[in-house]
Formats: structure tokens, C-alpha cells, sequence
């Protein structure tokens, strides 16, 4: 088949495309007039037309929407009203109060942690309003440097220790 295509279209990538194209066509799935619920098409216009006719006189179509607006609006606003208590309440509910005291808990627990941080990482408030920390960043990393020193050091001598086993 793709030797009479180039023979007809030429023996480059668009007679293989015409090829591919042409079998796929072929191969496909023929076209029905059934829709896969078992409905089917309508097969002219005046099909169409009667269809339309049909439901357009069908009140289940073309319902009254300002008729079925009102009767949910006036659904809507007579749940929306309050209904009447039996007794009043003058106390609040113990629930509140006890929101209250785990507030009032979970508040005094934040300060704490913040004033906490804030002692530990010697943070100041300077005259603009924004922080600033009395630790030496360059005294830091001069820490960090010998203790790098230190570990390299360790390191090494596991190296050698580990050299000198070999030889053995």
C-alpha cells in the first residue's frame, strides 16, 4: 500500500502521511444515528421542528419561574426567622468561658516563647523600630571555624590512622 501511495504522491514523509491518514479513515468507527443511551438522531428538520414543538407546549419545559420564584422566596424568609425560645438565658454558655480561659493560656504560652527567643538570640529594638541583635556574627563564624578546624583535624588523623592499618 505505501509503494502505490509513493508511486502516486511521491516517496517522501507527506505520501507516508497521506498513507496513515487515508488508513485511519478507513479503519474508523462508521458514523450512527443512535447516541449510546439508545436515543436516536433526528433524521430531517421537520423532525427537529415537531421535536421543538412538542417541548415547547410541554409545561414541564417551560415552567412559570416567577410563580416558582415567589413560592421559594417565601420558603426562604419563613425559615429565616428566629425560632421562639422557651427560656432566656441570662448566664453565657460555659463554652465561652472556657474559650476564654484557653485563650488567655495559649496568649500567656506565646509571650513566653517569644521573650524567651528574644533573651536567647539578644534581639533589641533600636531607635527606627526595627531589631537588631547584640551577637557578633563575625565572632560566630570565627566559633564555627575552629570547630570545622577541630573536625577536620579528627578527620584527618582517622585518615591516616586508617593509611598506616593498610600498610600493615
Amino acid at each position: 500500500m505505501f509503494l502505490r501511495y509513493a508511486e502516486r504522491y511521491g516517496g517522501d514523509s507527506a505520501s507516508a502521511l497521506s498513507m496513515f491518514e487515508a488508513e485511519l479513515a478507513r479503519q474508523g468507527l462508521r458514523p450512527n444515528r443512535v447516541f449510546s443511551d439508545g436515543t436516536a438522531l433526528p433524521t430531517s428538520f421537520d423532525d427537529v421542528r415537531i421535536l421543538h414543538d412538542r417541548h415547547a407546549s410541554d409545561p414541564a419545559m417551560s415552567p412559570d419561574l416567577s410563580a416558582s420564584d415567589q413560592q421559594h422566596r417565601a420558603t426562604v424568609a419563613h425559615s429565616n426567622r428566629p425560632a421562639p425560645s422557651a427560656h432566656s438565658d441570662t448566664s453565657p454558655p460555659s463554652l465561652r468561658h472556657d474559650v476564654q480561659i484557653e485563650g488567655k493560656a495559649i496568649r500567656n504560652e506565646t509571650a513566653s516563647a517569644r521573650s524567651t527567643f528574644d533573651r536567647k538570640a539578644e534581639i533589641v529594638d533600636t531607635a527606627d523600630g526595627t531589631l537588631a541583635t547584640k551577637k557578633s556574627l563575625l565572632k560566630q563564624s570565627g566559633k564555627q571555624v575552629v570547630d570545622d578546624g577541630a573536625a577536620s583535624i579528627d578527620n584527618a588523623k582517622e585518615v591516616v590512622k586508617d593509611l598506616l592499618r593498610k600498610d600493615e
